[in-house]
């Protein structure tokens, strides 16, 4: 480029205030922005490419991490920032001392070096003002400095490995986490979570946590004590988002020994302003009707709720689709849904499927391993209760496949919309009285007197199973 080019560039450069740069290789975008471009770009004749800039996001491996140091100035206050390791303990020194201002950094969780954790521990007290952190392994004291910050909201972070006392590092406590709204914790095995779990100052107004663990499979009573430490830092106001990653670990040799019940659960249904729930991981669940109902009348804000879907229950899953009802009446803002059914009864044929209750946030059920028998009632129910699904997921990913089970629920999604327009079609024409008195009494679809009288004419009877 000549001197007047870069007079240019500069001109504009200088109005610039968020820079978004993402290259992943697919067959769309093979090339992305050719290297030659920055190859030109590397040698302005200013320190900084980009003078003013406030917010950077960064995802290009191929670029020599030199030129990212182009677009780092006194000005940033976001970044997010996708490289190596060997480029993380070249730019973080750097950004340290000419980006002081940082309020929020992305740098991954996946790295887990010691080399890297040193780095990080010396650059982190230069940025006083943090209120959001995500990095990959942070040392002892560097989790102390960050549990002074004023201002930190959220934190994701990997926890060293080899660690294995309990509680939270000495000197940690005091004032901890005064703003701290949202943790991530990642971690080869599951006690360096419990290590990390923080002691905050007062109890926590909102707070998502996700606990991911890679190697180690936590017992039962693990969970119970994370959940319960987790209870003891909140007020039953607290908005509570909580999701344990655990399907990186391979299966329990046992699993029904490892089994979680409701009373695993127990400490967190004093915490009614929960909004989310989800456990990701090789556990069977034995649960029933009346559990889901406690959990569903604890937590009335739930939003989302899995629960080991992934790998299934192996057929212990005694809630069935009326259990379903009280979730749906005392949790009208669910939106997202996975766990286990056991679909082999539909309950009364002359009760109202749901009993009036209707979800219409709903639009896709994870039902793992659910077992089912006569996929036409099962899509009248759920038609009912759930009109807005179009979508199941049951009998694949990491659950043994069984083609009997898998055939009918592909047969359940395929019926859902016709008797979703059958009901709604009644609905429109009780709200216009197009039908009689006579009419309404009877045999429509969605009636007290027989809910399910108009499966034959969306089905035939080979579909029953």
């Amino acid at each position: 480029m000549r001197l007047e080019d870069w007079d240019v560039f500069l001109r504009y450069s200088r109005r610039v205030r968020s820079l978004h740069h993402h290259y992943e290789p697919s067959t769309y975008h093979p090339i992305g922005v050719a290297l030659d471009v920055f190859q030109v770009l590397s040698i302005p004749p200013t320190s900084l490419l980009v003078p003013n800039l406030q917010h950077l996001h960064w995802h290009d491996y191929r670029v020599p991490i030199a030129f990212v140091r182009l677009l780092t100035g006194p000005k940033l206050a976001s970044l997010t920032l996708r490289t190596n390791t060997g480029h993380a303990l070249y730019i973080i020194p750097a950004l340290s001392v000419s980006c002081p201002l940082l309020r929020h950094i992305d740098l991954g969780c996946l790295f887990y070096s010691a080399a890297y954790a040193r780095v990080l521990d010396d650059a982190l007290p230069k940025w006083t003002q943090l209120e959001s952190l995500a990095c990959g392994e942070i040392t002892p004291d560097a989790y102390c400095h960050l549990a002074q910050l004023p201002s930190l909201k959220s934190l994701s972070f990997r926890t060293p490995s080899g660690l294995t006392a309990t509680g939270s590092p000495q000197g940690s406590s005091a004032y901890a986490f005064a703003t701290l709204e949202s943790l991530e914790i990642y971690s080869n095995t599951f006690s360096p979570s419990a290590l990390f779990f923080p002691s905050t100052s007062s109890p926590l107004r909102r707070f998502s946590i996700k606990l991911v663990a890679d190697n180690s499979q936590p017992n039962p009573i693990a969970i119970s004590q994370i959940f319960n430490s987790l209870a003891s830092r909140c007020t039953p106001d607290t908005h509570l988002r909580i999701l344990l990653d655990l399907s990186r670990i391979d299966l329990p040799t046992s699993r029904v020994e490892s089994a979680l019940t409701l009373d695993n659960f127990s400490p967190l249904l004093s915490c009614r302003n929960l909004r989310a729930f989800s456990i990701k991981s090789g556990y069977l669940f034995v649960l029933d009707d009346h559990d889901l109902g406690q959990m569903a009348r604890a937590w009335p804000h739930l939003e989302i709720l899995e629960l080991g879907t992934s790998h299934g229950w192996e057929g212990l899953s005694q809630i069935t689709l009326q259990g379903l009802t009280p979730l749906l009446r005392h949790c009208p803002l669910l939106r997202t849904l996975g766990l286990s059914l056991n679909a082999t009864t539909v309950g009364p044929r002359r009760a109202r499927p749901g009993k009036g209750i209707c979800n219409t946030h709903l639009k896709e059920l994870t039902l793992g391993d659910s077992r089912i028998s006569k996929p036409a009632y099962v899509a009248a129910f759920l038609s009912a209760v759930l009109p807005c699904v179009t979508s199941i997921k049951a009998w694949d990913d990491g659950v043994i496949y069984n083609s009997k089970y898998k055939r009918r629920w592909v047969q359940v999604t395929n019926l859902l919309g016709a008797f979703a327009n059958a009901r709604e079609q009644e609905r429109r024409g009780l709200e216009l009285g197009d039908y009689g008195e006579g009419e309404m009494d009877g045999g429509n679809l969605g009636s007290d007197s027989e809910p399910y009288a108009s499966e034959s004419s969306a089905s035939s009877g080979s579909l029953s199973g």
